[in-house]
């Protein structure tokens, strides 16, 4: 009887260590799939802003500039969500011109260094406009500072493409 019970206490063993693995299995494979995800979205983030940069630059070599179409537009005091690479592109665009800067806005607002002012989605002076320069998440960052403020919320995106549109005309 004693070797049955000990049969049975291997087995069940087995079977548990079995399950251990088996669970282990599952969750490498979640991180695994997490991470497929998170890389194709920093693949499709960098496709967009390499598209946008190559029309934006194309625009440059026509001699078109966007503080031109703001201007042309009235709008000459703006707000700037994000600033990663297409957000330091458009402030080096506007520095120098007549179009006013007035903060960038970020939700990592503390760890912007940059020679105008930054502060929280909440915290916003009031604009003209709101340019988001974080293209792959307008959509929601626009319906978040919409209900926060009355001016326009226009994407970079936006911007760039309606540019080279109005000024082809």
């Amino acid at each position: 009887m004693i070797r049955y019970e000990i049969v049975l206490l291997l087995l069940l063993v087995c079977f548990i260590i079995l399950i251990c693995l088996f669970l282990l299995q599952i969750k490498t494979t979640l991180k695994v799939r997490n991470e497929k995800e998170r890389l194709e979205k920093e693949i499709k983030r960098i496709n967009v802003n390499s598209a946008i940069m190559k029309d934006w630059l194309m625009l440059k070599q026509k001699g078109i500039s966007l503080s031109d179409w703001m201007i042309k537009c009235g709008i000459t005091k703006v707000s700037l969500y994000g600033y990663g690479i297409l957000g330091k592109a458009f402030y080096q665009e506007l520095k120098d011109s007549d179009v006013e800067i007035l903060c960038i806005i970020d939700r990592n607002y503390k760890n912007i260094n940059s020679n105008i002012p930054a502060v929280s989605p909440d915290n916003v002076p009031d604009s003209q406009a709101i340019v988001v320069s974080v293209i792959n998440y307008y959509d929601e960052i626009e319906k978040e500072l919409a209900c926060k403020y009355r001016c326009p919320i226009i994407s970079l995106e936006d911007i760039v493409y309606g540019v080279g549109y109005n000024f082809d005309e």
